[in-house]
């Protein structure tokens, strides 16, 4: 058996040398000439590959760095995001136009991602150095939520009744006196009905009636003080607060939050009539249908109606039945 090295690679001839020709040749071929050097193509072919590998692998390391730093960052986003921090909440529901003091709220941990744009972190944000509350709420705030700026209104910010002012109301100034302020005891944020007492003729005679003209009005201001306005500490002593919301001693002037419609309505009843407030229970909020009334309904017997007293215990009884003698027309 004949032995045959080709470009390196030791051939062992076989027998019948026809049937290992076409092997040789083919490896001349591929070897190159006389089989001592590779092709240069050969060469190229290699060297392409290396480099291909060799950037595929650089290629990989380099993904596998920048996922690396991808994923890293997104662990670091999420513990961020995840990550407690002091937030004020409410501790109970706070009606709007509360003077927000810091016994009313509470701080609570609060994921971050979940913290309000301009939510407050710090009771102490509430209270000035002095320790005086400086906000009063323009909304209402509900249980455990979150206290944020677009709610409040500065106490030493001078922007008047605007901010006071509900949605879709306006504000319009009635004339007030000590009696139809209940003595200075009726407060911004306090509910009345408003009544009116006509004179007007009838068949050539003077008549009044006086009827129930607007329900479940909503006081914003008593002189200066502004709904949600203090004017006195915690302690008692009067509170270092802006002369726009100091409260007057003898108010002359209340403020009232109505429709467009209803402060027509009021404005023509005060030019023609006399007004009267009624002050309303807190947390009443029912509109009661309510007739008017006038001397024939105080004095039945104006009209030749018998006289039926409520009841026999009445003390008003026999003051109503002399009154209806008076009153009584001739026959």
């Amino acid at each position: 058996m004949n032995v045959t090295t080709i470009a390196g690679i030791t051939i062992h001839k076989a027998d019948n040398p026809t049937l290992f020709y076409p092997l040789t040749q083919g490896i001349k071929q591929f070897a190159g000439v006389n089989g001592k050097h590779a092709s240069l193509p050969f060469r190229r072919n290699t060297m392409a590959l290396k480099k291909t590998l060799i950037i595929a692998l650089a290629c990989g390391i380099i993904a596998g760095i920048l996922c690396w730093f991808y994923l890293n960052s997104l662990e670091e986003k999420y513990q961020q995001a995840t990550k407690p921090v002091p937030v004020v909440v409410s501790k109970g529901y706070i009606p709007r136009g509360t003077l927000l003091k810091d016994k009313l709220v509470q701080i609570v941990k609060t994921p971050k991602e979940f913290v309000q744009p301009g939510a407050l972190t710090s009771i102490s944000d509430l209270v000035d150095e002095k320790g005086n509350p400086i906000y009063a709420t323009t909304l209402p705030i509900l249980s455990n939520e979150q206290i944020t700026k677009t709610k409040l209104i500065g106490m030493y910010e001078e922007r008047g009744l605007t901010v006071a002012i509900p949605e879709g109301k306006t504000a319009i100034a009635i004339p007030v006196d000590e009696l139809s302020t209940f003595g200075g005891l009726i407060r911004p944020g306090n509910r009345v009905n408003i009544l009116c007492t006509f004179d007007y003729e009838d068949k050539n005679k003077s008549a009044s009636i006086t009827l129930t003209l607007l329900q479940n009005i909503e006081v914003i201001s008593v002189g200066k003080k502004i709904i949600g306005s203090s004017d006195k500490s915690d302690d008692g002593r009067k509170a270092e607060l802006p002369a726009v919301i100091q409260q007057e001693k003898e108010p002359t002037v209340m403020t009232l939050a109505l429709t467009p419609q209803e402060s027509s309505l009021l404005t023509f009843a005060s030019q023609k009539g006399t007004i009267t407030l009624v002050l309303r229970s807190i947390g009443d909020e029912k509109i009661e249908e309510v007739s008017s009334i006038g001397l024939d309904d105080i004095l039945p017997g104006l009209k030749g109606k018998n006289f039926v007293p409520y009841s026999s215990k009445s003390k008003t009884a026999p003051f109503i039945q002399e009154m209806q003698k008076l009153f009584k027309p001739d026959n």
